[in-house]
């Protein structure tokens, strides 16, 4: 079902149409929730059911087709063992879900847990290293070389000023123990979102304690070689303050990112409405921004939606149209087409990238990846996860003009097997990108 577009909140610009495509809907009204995509299934993990009430739910629904993002029934797991919560942060990695921290009426939450991901559904949850800060964004994590990391606010209310904690992956799947890897972030903050590229963290929007308003502030770090963020910097400004909004980045060539903001509220606005709004920005290699562009509306305004990222489809989960505090969650589930998104043409576009096929596909236990080059070029080959995650850099470095081919053997960076599912292999050529989509079979 393709939705007409929602009419703009409070003059915010809704210039592009965007068309959403509305799915199967959630079992339960949610808004808050965690959620991540693994072989073919979105798994959500708790969430708000009503005003001041939580859940501790965990739930899946198949994608049945992976062009549309169609979605089949969603069935239960076994529950979270942390008990109910609101915003925890979820992450796929491999066949394993890992799932920490967020929200309960006794505040922010530090706890971690883990569960094999099987056909049948998860397996037993295993309990991890608590983390080092209490975590209460769900959207503010991103997996880098076998770690996972945090941008975290802490809970104390006169130490929320976010800092970046990580844990790595051991070889059997579980986590190490939670260290902080940054300095402060300069400014009291929570409800922010991030994006992380190959080389740099952007927090940008949410409230901030010391103007005890919704800010539009951008803070960029530097990821350096030892996985530290180090050197925060002023970076900017939303066109709007926003909080509870979602956004999601993809590497698109070089060590450019392009990336999506979608909704939020800002409380100054007339009884604090949600925001229909949808925003697009490019992240350059050096991790400044381009100009924020509207590109559309969201179906409905929306604020506290949980967002699951699959190829270039964008799902958007629940949500809650405001106020804040007394929030009604909503049930509905929409995706975004991507054939339809217009950039900007102020953006600028790279050329015409060089054709990737793959042979066999769909593939076990490996596949061919072929390319030609029309003249000599900077090339990158990598394989991505559907969450945006890098598996393997196959190739990094000069081509010659040709015909050039490599096998990826279904291994990820460190030489382990990776599950069935799918995946998609990123060419770039001097800035230009090219993605195939790979389904490895069992």
């Amino acid at each position: 079902m393709v939705l007409g577009i929602a009419a703009p909140v409070q003059a915010v610009p809704c210039t592009r149409a965007l068309e959403w495509l509305q799915l199967t809907s959630y079992p339960t009204p949610i808004l808050g929730a965690g959620a991540a995509i693994s072989g073919g299934w979105v798994i959500v993990v708790g969430g708000g059911t009503a005003p001041n009430q939580y859940t501790g739910a965990v739930r899946r629904a198949p994608i049945l087709n992976q062009e549309t993002g169609e979605l089949g029934p969603w069935e239960d797991l076994t529950e979270f063992p942390g008990g109910a919560r609101i915003h925890p942060q979820v992450f796929i990695v491999g066949a394993r879900l890992y799932a920490m921290g967020g929200y309960t009426p006794g505040g922010a939450m530090s706890d971690c847990y883990s569960a094999e991901i099987t056909e049948a559904g998860l397996g037993p949850w295993q309990t991890e290293c608590s983390l080092v800060l209490p975590h209460n964004n769900a959207h503010d994590g991103f997996v880098r070389d076998g770690y996972l990391y945090l941008i975290s606010s802490g809970e104390t209310w006169g130490d929320h000023f976010p800092r970046a904690q990580r844990a790595q992956i051991q070889p059997d799947g579980s986590l190490g123990c939670w260290q902080i890897v940054s300095e402060p972030i300069p400014i009291a903050w929570q409800d922010y979102e991030i994006a992380a590229t190959d080389s740099h963290v952007l927090v940008f929007g949410g409230y901030d304690f010391e103007q005890d308003a919704t800010t539009g502030r951008i803070y960029r770090g530097t990821i350096d070689e030892s996985g530290q963020v180090v050197d925060w910097q002023d970076a900017g400004e939303l066109p709007i303050g926003l909080q509870n909004a979602a956004s999601c980045f993809y590497p698109i060539g070089g060590g450019v990112y392009e990336g999506y903001l979608f909704g939020g509220w800002n409380w100054e606005l007339d009884s604090c409405p949600a925001l229909a709004a949808v925003w697009i920005v490019r992240i350059e290699v050096d991790g400044s921004l381009s100009k924020w562009w509207p590109v559309g509306c969201l179906p409905q305004p929306l604020m506290s939606h949980t967002r699951a990222s699959y190829n270039s489809l964008l799902f958007l989960i629940g949500g809650s149209q405001g106020p804040h505090g007394g929030a009604t969650p909503i049930a509905d589930v929409y995706a975004l087409d991507p054939g339809i998104t217009a950039v900007p043409p102020e953006i600028p576009i790279p050329g015409r990238p060089a054709e990737l096929i793959s042979i066999p596909n769909p593939f076990n236990p490996s596949t061919t990846l072929r390319f030609e080059l029309p003249k000599d070029a900077r090339v990158t080959l990598s394989i991505y996860g559907v969450d945006g995650r890098l598996v393997s850099r196959l190739l990094d470095g000069q081509m010659p003009t040709g015909s050039h081919s490599i096998m990826w053997e279904g291994r990820d960076q460190q030489g382990r097997r990776m599950p069935s599912g799918v995946y998609l292999a990123r060419l770039t050529q001097d800035g230009a990108a090219s993605i195939e989509k790979l389904i490895m079979l069992k």
